[in-house]
Parts: structure tokens; C-alpha cells; sequence
């Protein structure tokens, strides 16, 4: 394998990273961060009409965030009885809090990260 080649897979594992959703402590998510919302049924059934039937949780961006809802920029989705996302492509959708049975946000996970990179790197 060439240098240029070895450099590139490098650079791919580094940037690539692992991430992990953890469960949110703030009282609101911050505008740009990524997060899952796990729906209550109540919820899934309130927003079926722009989520679609059965949907358990919800992932994206977040843009704006009040006192009562936030507006998601959609990335996925997850219905209860499919495991499989179902990718969304930035559409805005408001999920009011009290729809929300659990909030996570997507981080980093430096351990994981780590380990892959110095797998990967071993393997040059």
C-alpha cells in the first residue's frame, strides 16, 4: 500500500469517530446540537400526521428551542415496530416537550474513537 493511500485510510478512521447518544441534563436542547427525541405513545400519536404511524423516536438538529417545543431539523426516524430508521432530508417538524418521554444528545465518544483509530492505524 502506498503512503498517499496509508495516509488516506488514516485520515478516514480519525474523522469518522465514534458517537453515542447520552441522556440530556438541560431543561431545553441547544439550538444546533444533534439529539433523539423518544416519543410517548401519546406523542407518536399527537405527531403521526407529519411523522407517519407508530414513529418511537425522532433524530436530528435541533433549530429553535422554547419553553414548551423544539423544531427539528429530521434526520430519522424509528417506528416501534421496525427497527430500521427511516431517513428523513432536514425536513422541520415541532415536537412539543410533552410529547417527549426522553431526550438524548449525540456526543462524541473519545474512548471508542480512540480505539478504532489506533486499531485502524495499527493495521498500516
Amino acid at each position: 500500500m502506498s503512503k498517499v493511500s496509508r495516509t488516506a485510510l488514516l485520515a478516514t478512521i480519525l474523522l469518522s469517530g465514534c458517537y453515542r447518544f447520552v441522556p440530556e441534563t438541560e431543561p431545553r436542547p441547544e439550538p444546533g446540537g444533534e439529539y433523539r427525541a423518544v416519543l410517548t405513545t401519546e406523542g407518536s400519536q399527537r405527531l403521526e400526521r407529519y411523522l407517519g404511524q407508530g414513529v418511537a423516536s425522532v433524530t436530528g438538529r435541533v433549530v429553535a428551542a422554547s419553553d414548551t417545543s423544539f423544531l427539528l431539523a429530521m434526520g430519522s426516524s424509528v417506528k416501534r415496530d421496525d427497527p430500521r430508521p427511516v431517513v428523513w432530508s432536514g425536513e422541520r417538524i415541532t415536537i412539543p416537550f410533552s410529547a417527549v418521554a426522553r431526550l438524548e444528545r449525540r456526543e462524541l465518544d473519545r474512548g471508542r474513537t480512540v480505539r478504532a483509530a489506533l486499531i485502524g492505524g495499527g493495521g498500516l
